[in-house]
């Protein structure tokens, strides 16, 4: 009798921790992958910050941010609509195959996420019309980000420049939030679009490491690759390269080159540090060889985004805007105990 309970009560456990139960709140947070939208909101908070120094001028990070999220959250909401077939195989679990959220309703919540944003866009470059240098930038970057995130989520990602697609709405984020620039950067050896060095190396840093990423989520299923991994731990660690040596080309005056800041010393070593943790994980995963092994790194690189945005902010803005992008790792890090992240 004491055995069939034990049984029981495991049952019961089992049912708790399966991700299909829950209601509805828990249903579309999953299907939204709610944790990791604070990614792309530490992306455009940091980009606006490394242009203003500042959030001084909200008006125009609000609709950036906006835009950000809603763009985001179509991403995650469209990537399981047209993944609905193969999710009834492999993922019957998710939201739309397991019929805790209709396929129509998810559609709809997807398309008018999306709408949201390229609205969201607009209404940014209406705001900025007239304090930005160039506010048309922010149109312009909001409908090249929807479009990415329609053809990686159609048919890109099961195809080898999927990762390449990825990469590219990261580094369009974070051209989102620079694109309301109240003045543009001094002149430098190279611009585009009236975007600095420093700012090209940053957002570019940050898209190659996504593309590592996202190279390296695809083994997470599947037997492991070596090589696969090898080349996705490679590719992490060049974004990562790049967005910390941007440093060496200040367009304006930053925290780290002020008489009060940090030296550039500190912030090799600081910066090195930081990327300590994803490099131990992605040698571990290397190192066993198994899906479980490369889910940790991929969570690892993940949640570190984060993190390197704040470290990046702090550079240009201070300890303090530093602080205030690394506390969206707290909600993240939470909500990602209760609602999956992949």
């Amino acid at each position: 009798m004491r055995k069939e309970n034990d049984e029981a009560d495991d049952e019961e456990e089992l049912d708790e921790d399966d991700p299909s139960e829950g209601g509805p709140l828990l249903a579309y947070a999953q299907l939204l992958r709610l944790p990791n939208v604070f990614s792309a909101i530490a992306d455009v908070t940091a980009g606006f910050l490394m242009v203003e120094g500042n959030l001084d001028r909200w008006q125009s990070y609000v609709p950036l941010l906006g835009a950000s999220i809603c763009l985001y959250l179509a991403g995650m909401v469209l990537n399981d609509v047209f993944d609905a077939p193969l999710d009834a195989k492999e993922r019957p679990e998710r939201p739309i195959p397991s019929g805790r959220i209709s396929a129509g309703s998810a559609a709809q919540l997807g398309w008018g996420l999306l709408i949201a944003g390229i609205v969201l866009g607009a209404v940014a470059m209406g705001v900025g019309w007239g304090s930005a240098e160039l506010p048309w930038r922010a149109g312009i970057v909001t409908g090249v980000l929807a479009a990415c995130i329609v053809a990686y989520d159609a048919w890109a990602k099961s195809t080898p420049i999927g990762p390449l697609f990825m990469g590219s709405c990261r580094m369009l984020n974070w051209l989102l939030g620079m694109s309301l620039a109240q003045h543009l950067p001094f002149a430098t050896d190279w611009q585009i679009l009236g975007y600095g060095a420093d700012h090209l190396l940053v957002a570019g840093g940050m898209g190659l490491y996504i593309v590592g990423v996202t190279w390296l989520a695809r083994d997470e299923a599947d037997e492991p690759n070596v090589l696969h991994l090898l080349g996705a731990t490679f590719v992490m660690l060049a974004g990562l390269a790049l967005a910390g040596i941007h440093v060496l080309y200040p367009t304006h005056e930053i925290w780290l080159h002020s008489e009060s800041g940090i030296s550039l010393t500190v912030w090799t070593v600081a910066f090195i540090a930081l990327a300590a943790p994803v490099l131990r994980r992605a040698g571990g995963a290397i190192m066993a060889g198994t899906p479980e092994a490369v889910r940790m790194a991929v969570q690892q690189a993940r949640m570190s985004i984060i993190i390197f945005d704040a470290a990046i902010a702090y550079a240009q803005c201070g300890p303090y805007w530093g602080l205030a992008v690394l506390s969206l790792l707290a909600p993240a890090w939470v909500l990602a105990r209760f609602v999956n992240t992949t």
